[in-house]
């Protein structure tokens, strides 16, 4: 287990491009969990949130004290991506992106004037700046990975290959990160499974070299851990697994109906994808071993070929969009299912399912670095076409209450507050 030496923190930095208050997506629930477990641990004056953000940005909401740089302009932008990523290849895609020689002299002046003991820099696409700036005596430093984007993009690659007939933006959430004048050229399908290969390759060598520029590389997945583990030979690589918070106060009222739940982002790709490619080929299925059943799909930002997809089902499959109230979608919904094929980290979508004791049905890489099986709460099938099946048999009362009771000990035993606060201490030294 890595950790930060023999002396715990008095004080810490946290240095990101993410504002993750409200925590209303899976990045923000890790971030804030983070800035959440170093309050209890150092308090609230002691923890320091830096943050890249657009002129507008007022830090709003912070619980700690926060000091803003302006992102980059689009002119900065280019400049980088045509230097940093295209004529020399020494920097990936979304470090570019990021990058600003002005951003890198006002962190090294806020973190002097912080001089905090730790310093956490958000994924590497802060992590680049780490290595400009200026050295301080017995003063530690580690990247939170978040998770290995080279594997990810492997495996969006592939998705592409496939030939299913399923489209999906590679872009995502990413675009907003892209200079306007930039976003058009990049909507090519083939465009962008070039612009994956380039940025696998140049990510998987920015990870690699992270295990020797940092103190420590944080995870949220132990499989993936182990892997960065083997391919570098390193000892510093740790698990970061998120804290998820969620009201299970009241008891879960699973009726005997047959609702099932997707929860997930639709601007994402990797969601996109499962949910089209299941209504494409497996909604008749269902609906053949299940009459019953109905599909409701939560997520903002859905696509008009999804809701052309979910509109051929009539009042079977419902696309909710954003709902507030998760608990309850949750706690009357049979299963939620999470057919991905292809992504990367933890799928925070299945922790707040095991939270609320609410059966997961999903894929290898959908459960990726969480414990799998019935008695786990988490029923894994790689073949699409067997999901039904298994949906199926989740509408068996007396089976669907086992995994339940399953998933609510899963994940008080592995993701609760109590459970990952002790992780975070081996970690950094409490």
């Amino acid at each position: 287990m890595a950790d930060i030496g023999s002396r715990p923190p008095h004080s810490v930095a946290i240095v990101s491009a993410t504002a993750p208050f409200p925590p209303d997506t899976g990045k923000k629930v890790v971030v804030a969990g983070l800035v959440e477990y170093w309050i209890t641990r150092v308090g609230q004056e002691n923890v320091h949130y830096v943050l890249v953000a657009p002129p507008d940005a007022t830090g709003a909401g912070f619980p700690v004290p926060v000091r803003l740089i302006r992102s980059p302009s689009v002119g900065e932008q280019c400049a980088a991506v045509a230097f940093r990523t295209v004529a020399t290849r020494r920097h990936a895609l979304q470090e570019s992106v990021l990058y600003a020689r002005r951003i890198r002299r006002e962190l090294d002046r806020i973190l002097a004037e912080i001089d905090a003991d730790l310093e956490i820099y958000d994924t590497v696409r802060l992590g680049q700046y780490a290595n400009d700036l200026a050295a301080r005596a017995d003063k530690r430093r580690m990247v939170y990975l978040d998770d290995l984007f080279s594997r990810r993009y492997a495996r969006m690659r592939a998705a592409m290959r496939d030939g299913n007939g399923v489209r999906f933006d590679a872009l995502g959430e990413f675009r907003t990160f892209i200079p306007r004048p930039l976003r058009p050229i990049a909507e090519a399908p083939a465009v962008q499974h070039a612009l994956l290969g380039l940025e696998q390759h140049l990510v998987a060598r920015r990870e690699r070299a992270a295990v020797q520029d940092f103190d420590a590389c944080l995870l949220v997945n132990f499989e993936e851990a182990a892997h960065l583990t083997n391919r570098t030979g390193a000892d510093n690589v740790a698990v970061l697994p998120p804290l998820v918070e969620a009201d299970r106060t009241s008891a879960r009222q699973r009726t005997h109906g047959s609702q099932f739940v997707f929860l997930g982002r639709m601007t994402l790709p990797h969601n996109h994808d499962a949910v089209a490619t299941f209504l494409k080929n497996h909604m008749s299925e269902l609906l053949r071993q299940v009459p019953g059943a109905v599909l409701r799909i939560i997520g903002g930002g859905p696509r008009p070929e999804l809701q052309s997809l979910a509109a051929r089902w009539g009042d079977r499959v419902r696309i909710d969009g954003y709902v507030a109230d998760l608990d309850r979608v949750l706690s009357q919904s049979c299963a939620m299912v999470s057919p991905i094929r292809f992504g990367s980290g933890v799928k925070l979508k299945v922790l707040d399912a095991l939270a609320r004791g609410v059966p997961v049905v999903t894929t290898s890489i959908g459960a990726e670095g969480i414990a799998a099986g019935p008695e786990r709460g988490v029923l894994v099938e790689d073949d699409l076409d067997r999901h039904p099946r298994l949906m199926c048999k989740l509408t068996d009362r007396d089976f669907n209450a086992q995994v339940s009771l399953a998933a609510r000990a899963h994940f008080d035993a592995v993701y609760s507050r109590a459970a990952v606060f002790r992780h975070y201490d081996e970690i950094f030294g409490f």
